[in-house]
């Protein structure tokens, strides 16, 4: 393009002149009056007299018209050239004309106008004669009652709504685009209506919201809206009596989970109101999304201050906080907010304003709102403190209204922790509220709701500067744009998920199978056994957790001392206060601080000059040390002494600070397995086979140890992204820099590892121990049951694991390394314990065996449960377009012309929800088929609504032009 870019900057310019005109030509339309006006939005450049200009945009007076001074156009306006607007008789003239002493602000998406109108007086034009009506009948919206002086286009009102719910624009910035767009100079003097626009633009959200939900067409009238009737529902979760099959209650016990209403709990503190002391009131208050506001206030003048106190092992912020979060200046601090789970459609009726904190009586009063009348025969819900919000839940019911309780459901009321918030949870909550382990659930992961924020946030700074009502009617108008989003998009998001749970069923089905392949029947089945025991209650013991009785380096180290008492009274030590055995660990000891300093320079903790000052003295301390002890390994290993160059000689004083010198944690040690020619010579008996049992309790605490240290890093990058983030840098940088230590640690009992495993190799090269400690690539270091990293270390939530899925779990071998007994006596050598250990009373093997079942589990829950989804999801469209038809003819008293209107409109959206669900069975139909599920609900609906022309292109049409 660059070739052609003179070109197209010539093109653009000679559109400043008056191409293709000589300079006296006369009007394009007339030939006679010399031609000087052109309007922009015609197509083509003609130029015309006056006179024919105006003529021809009678009916087009938001034009944009430019006059040729004789050296260049400049702009002007039909106004100007005194065009005026009759309305009503459809452009002809009225007997009785009203003519408008003022001309009209008309606000469009063209800019700015001035437009001088005349209203019909006779009455002839379908008997109107109020201007507003006659206004809006010419699609132009106006700001007042009586006398309007300002009008806001259909156009730009529809421009403005899809702009604001697409990319979050204020309608400040929108305004203002419009007034650049008139004059870019600021040299024309506008009219100010900025404010009576923004009147505009909040009654029409309102009115779009009543007429996309039928209310409109409502025998009984708007004014009778019941509460969350203008919300868009959720086509795929269970509705009864509009897309479960008959008998759904009475399925069996096997199939009734598929019919379990899961939802999902969260609050959200960006959401904030400023205490502005505004008195705004609302359109429709309880219509949609919020909680009916008076109902709800009155509810928390009677409740007040509750001790929330927090059992769980974690600091739950919204626990610790429920009374004390931020409220100074703000009438709200947030909301609270209900969502489906799988699908994370906002509830009808699932949104109220949070005071302070996540108080229980506020998110109580928001769960049960949004259950009013629900039928249901099992229900989840997902909440990031299930573990403490679910205690003493139905005792608080019973606080409120008998329509908002639950009581007759009481067993069948279950809780849950979303999966990423549940690794900072302590460990009673791990397999107690793990959705990877309870039945029925499928794949959900309950973060729906978080993903929901991020969304929605991004109007969080104008929805705080707003009045109370507009607020509310703004996100209403939000959620409900998400909500549709969510419904349209249930063609291809059931079917992507479809076929990840057909690829990951049958994936982690053979590796099941493998896994299980390796124990015997006779234990698999008391492993089952186990499995479902806990799956019906939850106090018996846990199969998805373990105990930690492994070997450790202290166990050994005692052991040693003790057998050194022993050789030390039969007389066979006596050479040094230092027993052999606390030789070794000193030197296990110092090779270990070699490791801290050399990984401490990797990370770059030597960049100042204090820092640098630091470790010079970190490294002089090391060496005095290191001399130290090489004059006991000088009385146990005399034959080091051919591996150290004149060590007599060596000044121990000298500082390590030479660069041609040798830094201490260079030093090399010559532990016993450093030099292997010495077994039988040159060292003390047995000192060999102490350094193994050493390295074998070193290698065995370094994975323990890892294990941990992953575990814990997960619950902080959990902690961090969930809890800190938002309320301010300072936060931030300490939760950074607690990750950065704990990843520091990490890295060091890796490396610890592999120092104690390349000690075994070198002291007993291709024994037993190989079975338990494998080599330890970098790949290999990541969360329990998580995806392969490929060997780089990758950044954010998924370093060391976080982020990805237990659902998608090949584990580690670090994970599932097979475990010694712990020292019960000094005739149990650790080489026994190694190679001859039961897998039988293996809890880790145990562990991942529950895991690897469970995970087969979801994912069989899985395909049945997005098979059945897709059905419920036709099957509710089917149902909503036979209550559009029903709602065609509700108002049998409107006029025709207006009846006229909600029958065409009613019959457009039962046509729209019935290409959708063609649009979906079309999709759907062969992937099912292909892999023989139930797929004759689709194929029947195919068979039966039957479309001209492509429906893809009539669903694209119909939401471009209504975005229904």
């Amino acid at each position: 393009w660059l070739d052609h870019r003179s070109v197209f900057a010539d093109e653009l310019l000679r559109h400043d002149g008056r191409p293709d005109h000589a300079p006296d030509a006369p009007c394009h339309s007339c030939s006679k009056a010399a031609g000087i006006l052109r309007c922009t939005d015609c197509f083509g450049c003609h130029l015309h007299c006056s006179e024919c200009l105006v003529s021809s945009h009678a009916l087009l007076p938001l034009h944009r018209i430019e006059k040729w001074t004789g050296e260049f156009f400049e702009r002007t306006t039909l106004n100007v050239l005194n065009l005026r607007v009759q309305l009503g008789h459809h452009g002809g003239p009225c007997t009785v004309p009203e003519r408008a002493q003022r001309p009209l602000t008309v606000v469009d998406t063209t800019g700015i106008h001035r437009v001088y109108v005349d209203y019909c007086g006779c009455g002839e034009s379908g008997g109107v004669f109020h201007h507003r009506i006659q206004l809006l009948r010419h699609r132009w919206f106006p700001a007042t009652l009586d006398r309007p002086s300002t009008v806001m286009t259909f156009d730009a009102l529809e421009m403005f709504h899809n702009l604001t719910l697409q990319s979050k624009t204020t309608f400040y910035d929108f305004y203002h685009t419009l007034v650049r767009r008139t004059d870019n100079t600021g040299i024309t003097s506008l009219p100010t209506c900025y404010k009576a626009c923004m009147r505009i633009v909040r009654e029409w959200r309102h009115l779009k919201m009543i007429k996309r939900s039928g209310r409109a067409h409502a025998a009984e009238g708007i004014d009778a809206t019941g509460a969350g009737e203008c919300a868009v529902e959720c086509p795929a979760c269970p509705q009864p009596g509009r897309n479960l099959p008959e008998g759904w209650q009475d399925v069996a016990e096997e199939d009734s989970w598929l019919y379990t209403l899961m939802l999902s709990i969260d609050a959200n503190f960006r959401l904030k109101l400023k205490d502005r002391g505004f008195k705004d009131p609302e359109l429709g208050s309880g219509w949609a999304y919020f909680v009916e506001t008076d109902l709800y206030m009155a509810h928390l003048e009677t409740c007040k201050d509750q001790d929330e106190i927090n059992t769980c092992d974690s600091n739950l912020h919204a626990v610790d906080h429920a009374n004390t979060r931020f409220s100074k200046g703000y009438t709200t601090t947030g909301v609270g907010c209900v969502v489906c789970t799988r699908h994370t459609l906002v509830r009808k009726n699932g949104v109220g304003d949070l005071q302070k904190g996540e108080r229980y009586a506020t998110m109580d009063y928001i769960v049960l709102s949004t259950l009013i009348g629900v039928i249901f025969t099992s229900l989840l819900f997902t909440y990031d403190i299930a573990c403490q919000w679910s205690k003493n839940l139905f005792s608080r019911m019973a606080e409120f209204p008998p329509i908002m309780q639950l009581q007759h459901a009481m067993s069948k009321v279950f809780h849950a922790i979303p999966k990423f918030h549940l690794p900072a949870h302590g460990p009673k909550c791990h397999s107690k509220f793990s959705l990877n382990y309870r039945r029925g659930v499928g794949r959900s992961d309950g973060e729906g709701v978080e993903r929901g924020w991020a969304h929605i946030n991004a109007v969080a700074t104008s929805t705080r500067e707003m009045g109370p009502g507009s607020r509310h009617g703004t996100l209403d108008d939000h959620w409900g744009a998400w909500n549709w989003g969510k419904v349209i998009g249930l063609g291809k998001a059931l079917h992507l998920k479809l076929q990840d749970a057909l690829t990951n069923q049958a994936k982690h089905r053979a590796l099941f199978e493998e896994f299980k392949a390796t124990f015997e029947q006779e234990l698999t089945a008391k492993w089952d056994g186990m499995i479902a025991e806990w799956s019906n209650d939850n106090r018996k013991p846990d199969p998805y957790s373990e105990k930690d009785n492994l070997t450790t380096l202290a166990d050994v180290r005692l052991e040693l001392a003790k057998e050194d008492t022993v050789r030390i009274r039969e007389g066979q030590l006596g050479r040094h206060n230092v027993t052999p055995s606390a030789f070794l660990y000193v030197g296990m000891e110092l090779e270990e601080q070699q490791r801290v300093i050399q990984l401490r320079i990797a990370a770059g903790h030597a960049g100042t000059v204090s820092q640098k000052a630091e470790m010079q003295d970190r490294r002089n301390a090391l060496k005095r040390r290191i001399e130290n002890w090489r004059s006991i390994q000088r009385l146990y290993m005399p034959g080091v002494a051919e591996v150290h160059s004149n060590p007599d000689d060596e000044d121990v004083d000298e500082p390590a600070t030479g660069d041609d010198g040798e830094k201490a944690e260079q030093i090399d040690l010559c532990l016993p397995s450093d030099v292997p020619r010495m077994r039988n010579v040159g060292c003390l008996t047995g000192l060999h086979d102490m350094e193994f049992r050493l390295r074998l309790a070193q290698a065995a605490g370094a994975l323990q140890q890892l294990r941990r240290q992953l575990r814990i890093y997960s619950g902080l990058v959990s902690y961090k992204h969930i809890q800190v983030s938002g309320p301010g840098q300072r936060a931030n940088t300490r939760a950074r820099s607690l990750l950065t230590r704990f990843r520091e640690k990490t890295d060091r009992c890796a490396e610890r590892y592999r120092a104690a495993r390349s000690a075994l190799a070198a002291l007993d090269p291709g024994g037993s121990w190989t079975k338990q400690f494998q080599v330890l690539k970098k790949e290999d270091v990541r969360g329990p049951g998580r995806e392969d990293d490929g060997g780089a270390r990758p950044v954010g939530r998924r370093a060391y694991g976080v982020g990805t899925g237990e659902g998608h779990a090949e584990f580690s071998w670090i994970w599932i390394v097979q475990r010694g007994k712990k020292v019960g006596g000094e005739d149990v050598d650790s080489e026994v314990k190694v190679e001859n250990f039961d897998p039988r009373f293996d809890e880790g093997l145990r562990v991942e065996y529950a895991k690897a079942k469970a995970r087969i589990e979801r994912w069989d829950e899985e395909v049945r449960l997005v098979t059945e989804e897709m059905r419920r999801t036709v099957a509710f469209l089917c149902y909503k377009s036979n209550w559009w038809l029903d709602r065609r003819e509700c108002r049998s008293e409107a006029p025709v012309h207006i009846a006229a209107g909600l029958r065409a409109y009613a019959c457009k959206q039962s046509h729209l929800m019935n290409s959708l669900a063609h649009s979906f069975c079309q999709q759907w139909l062969r992937l099912l088929r292909s892999n023989g599920l139930n797929s004759q609900w689709a194929a029947d609906f195919l068979h039966n609504i039957q479309f001209e022309g492509d429906e893809g292109e009539g669903i694209q049409r119909e939401e471009g032009e209504e975005n229904e």
